[in-house]
């Protein structure tokens, strides 16, 4: 309700596209990587299994080679640097979480900036926690921009959509970190996480299939029935 009252209130105003300036820079290195693959096979179905590997591996190999760098800066000021400013103000770390993932349209690169981090230990779960609130705000205002630009029939239904995807993950901030009970509940269970993955890697797997491969088809095959 809320959402539509706002969606009416904007009337039919319009906004500018706006381009990542991060996936810009990405955009030639990835054409070189698929006219690669392209070269070897001509295969459309295969040539995007082999895309889908090289993109894992790349972002494995990065995230190992960022956490050896950081580890590497921990004594130095960097250390202090990056404390000092996860040591501020709470409303401050979701700020700067929402304007990073605005400027590059993605809240999953945020969060990729900060597990190695806290991977090299320089930053705790914590800590991280308000930027990565403030990321999944930041995410939603990236959909709002996009449904500013839709015009005809679909233009309140969009705005409808997208306002209640901020609406939401603000809901969600105002009950589980506004609440001070239930602010420690996502902390302790990532801490409790990680610990299990730590001692089983097999485990670790076996969750991230579970969770966002197996309950997602299971619900849609019960949406289906």
């Amino acid at each position: 309700t809320l959402a539509r009252r706002l969606s009416n209130a904007l009337g039919a105003a319009t906004g500018l596209t706006y381009k990542s300036p991060f996936k810009l820079a990405i955009k030639a290195g990835r054409e070189v990587v698929q006219d690669g693959i392209s070269w070897f096979s001509g295969d459309i179905g295969l040539i995007s299994i082999l895309l889908a590997i090289v993109g894992c591996a790349l972002i494995f190999l990065t995230l190992t080679f960022i956490v050896r760098t950081m580890r590497s800066l921990v004594a130095s000021k960097l250390e202090r640097w990056v404390q000092r400013a996860m040591d501020s103000h709470v409303f401050l770390c979701m700020l700067l979480g929402a304007v990073f993932t605005v400027m590059v349209q993605s809240s999953s690169i945020t969060t990729s900036v900060l597990v190695p981090l806290a991977g090299a230990g320089i930053i705790t779960v914590r800590q991280v926690y308000p930027v990565t609130l403030g990321a999944n705000v930041g995410t939603t205002i990236t959909a709002l921009l996009a449904a500013m630009a839709v015009s005809g029939a679909s233009l309140l239904a969009a705005r409808e959509v997208a306002l209640v995807h901020l609406l939401f993950n603000i809901s969600g901030i105002a009950i589980w970190y506004g609440v001070a009970p239930l602010r420690r509940v996502p902390v302790a269970l990532a801490e409790r996480l990680g610990a299990i993955a730590e001692r089983s890697r097999v485990s670790a797997m076996l969750y991230v299939i579970g969770v966002f491969y197996g309950v997602p088809a299971l619900v849609f095959l019960f949406s289906r029935g």
